[in-house]
């Protein structure tokens, strides 16, 4: 895909519009903030993930929980939250909705770890990608071992992906995951392959330039409550910075 595209620029920078709508009436900052600040880092973990599989959070939210937040790892993971929901809102702005299916993790390959013909065969997670539906739900090193309730047949290089590629965007699928000692069964939305490959530069996964940009110019604007007052100050003093998006 050419991320120079007048169609695909166009969407990037429409993304600042896309967020003009006020506080979700719901959501209670003092007690989501008290799980992101819990002792327990499981509890901790889990209301963030809440967080990423809450499609209705808006940039005013955010205002309210870095009103409430007071320690450096919520605000952390607060702006984790509000990276990855840029990055899904921009996707689905971008990129068609329909298409060869995406999880959004790196590119693990089906193993039986054992080498036992007997065995199960996995898959362990290695990488969630922001703005695609596995993050939040799936985990570094959860260990996939059945889609839709059928286990996997190990095939020499066969990818995870090309098990996901047969469905289409915008389909359920259920995985059951292995985490820790429990099994979970994991039903998860499944996005565009086209916008991983554009979004996502290989071999590193590092996110694409166009996509790095906007998400810098929607943290400055829309989620300066979240940064480092340090930070924060110096983006008050520095002139107002051209928008990266436009035409030179």
């Amino acid at each position: 895909m050419n991320r120079n595209h007048p169609y695909f620029l166009r969407g990037v920078a429409s993304l600042l519009v896309v967020w003009s709508v006020g506080a979700t009436a719901a959501l209670d900052p003092e007690a989501v903030v008290a799980e992101l600040e819990h002792p327990d880092y499981e509890v901790r973990q889990l209301a963030t993930d809440r967080l990423l599989v809450d499609e209705t959070l808006t940039p005013a939210d955010f205002a309210a929980l870095a009103e409430a937040a007071g320690s450096p790892e919520s605000r952390h993971r607060l702006l984790g939250v509000a990276r990855h929901h840029t990055l899904r809102r921009l996707r689905r702005q971008v990129f068609p909705a329909d298409g060869p299916a995406s999880l959004g993790v790196s590119q693990p390959t089906v193993q039986n770890v054992n080498r036992d013909p007997n065995a199960a065969t996995q898959v362990v997670i290695l990488r969630v990608l922001p703005g695609f539906p596995a993050h939040g739900r799936l985990r570094p090193y959860d260990r996939v071992v059945a889609l839709d309730g059928q286990a996997f047949h190990e095939s020499p290089g066969m990818l995870f992906s090309d098990h996901i590629r047969r469905y289409r965007a915008g389909q359920e699928v259920r995985l059951t995951v292995k985490r820790g000692g429990e099994t979970l069964d994991v039903v998860t939305p499944l996005a565009n392959s086209t916008a991983l490959v554009a979004m996502y530069v290989q071999p590193r996964l590092d996110l694409a330039p166009a996509f790095q940009r906007a998400w810098d110019r929607a943290r400055e604007t829309d989620y300066a409550a979240l940064l480092p007052a340090s930070l924060a100050r110096q983006n008050d003093s520095d002139p107002p910075a051209r928008d990266p998006l436009a035409e030179p």
